[in-house]
């Protein structure tokens, strides 16, 4: 099972011009591997096109959730998310709760753009745009 950070989930649904065809490739190679998303990527994903008003992206969005396999948020993950933050300075708490989603759900991955988020998660992190990000 392969966990997708918000912003791959983002450059996906919003086809962004270099990453968005790049992350559905991967994910279709990555196939029958589950992709998994939690409440929290629904929520940070769904800011911009709420602020916008933008009703269309807003379908595309609950079309990509109806799609993926939405992991829950337990005390679990929350406590290890806690610990997280706690052993790793300057990691963000959204960013521990992604990975301790992960971890806690049993993925076998993370796939994120996020260097810190990558770091922690170590063997865990996948990062498809390696190479991609720094032609940009």
């Amino acid at each position: 099972m392969i966990y997708l950070d918000t912003c791959l989930v983002i450059y996906w649904v919003e086809n962004h011009t270099a990453f968005g065809p790049i992350v559905r490739k991967c994910a279709a190679t990555a196939a029958p591997a589950p992709i998994a998303i939690s409440p929290l990527v629904m929520a940070e994903a769904l800011v911009m096109p709420f602020r916008q008003k933008n009703t269309i992206t807003i379908q595309k969005f609950k079309a990509f959730f109806t799609s993926a396999l939405i992991l829950p948020m337990t005390e679990a993950v929350f406590m290890e998310a806690a610990h997280l933050r706690a052993a790793h300075i300057g990691l963000k708490m959204p960013d521990a709760l992604h990975l301790a989603c992960a971890k806690q759900q049993g993925c076998t991955e993370i796939w994120t753009n996020d260097d810190r988020l990558g770091r922690v998660a170590g063997t865990m992190a996948v990062n498809v745009l390696e190479g991609v990000r720094s032609q940009q």
